[in-house]
């Protein structure tokens, strides 16, 4: 862990991080041929997302209303903006997206920030790897770094991945890492609008992942 977000209270106290969307649902993350991803398929994979870590962290996710600068326009002033800002940019040179640690959050207002490559190397996104993605970047707003995992089943895993889809169970060790800093419990995910359930959203991307895996079994 790199960084992390103030618990007045301690590990295991709860907390409550706002987020918002600055210019991310405006069309620009769309897929290969062109076509956006909807705007229910960007949030939904969010929610997810935030579910994922809610599952294990006392920290309660709650939308607000997007203000502030547009992404890569330099530092800015955090104050009554949402903690985590998510947004898109049109081309990054060396990533599907990045995303801020939470250093000196009460100074900075990129501090948690996620921002996407819209056109992904002219790629595109299709939902299940977008969701993969955004739940990549949020361990970093959380403050995760990267690692290699020990698991020999994760690690082959990770791997597969690059041919069958991501990888959407978080592993014992992200937990453990996270839990060391924020302590354990269950948060909560509340989008301004209602979005799927995020068991809805595990169904519907599991589906995609087995779509993708009989393609590159027929496809070596």
């Amino acid at each position: 862990m790199y960084a992390s977000w103030p618990q007045a209270d301690g590990a295991g106290s709860p907390i409550t991080l706002t987020y918002s969307y600055s210019n991310l649902l405006d069309g620009s993350i769309a897929t290969r041929a062109g076509v956006p991803l909807s705007i229910d398929t960007l949030k939904g994979a969010f929610e997810q997302a935030f579910a994922d870590y809610a599952a294990f962290l006392p920290i309660h996710f709650v939308e607000v209303i997007d203000a502030g600068p547009l992404p890569e326009t330099g530092q800015y002033d955090p104050y009554g903006l949402a903690d985590i800002r998510i947004g898109q940019v049109a081309n990054i040179d060396d990533a599907n997206a990045y995303a801020y640690f939470p250093k000196n959050p009460e100074t900075s207002g990129l501090a948690g920030d996620i921002v996407f490559n819209a056109q992904r190397f002219g790629l595109g996104w299709t939902a299940a790897f977008f969701y993969s993605v955004a739940q990549h970047e949020l361990g970093h707003s959380l403050g995760m770094g990267h690692y290699v995992s020990s698991d020999p089943a994760a690690a082959a895993n990770l791997a597969l991945s690059a041919y069958t889809g991501p990888v959407y169970l978080l592993d014992d060790e992200t937990i453990a890492a996270m839990q060391g800093v924020y302590g354990a419990g269950i948060g909560s995910v509340t989008p301004l609008t209602a979005v799927p359930e995020p068991a809805t959203w595990a169904s519907l991307l599991a589906g995609l992942m087995l779509v993708a895996w009989k393609r590159a079994r027929r496809n070596p």
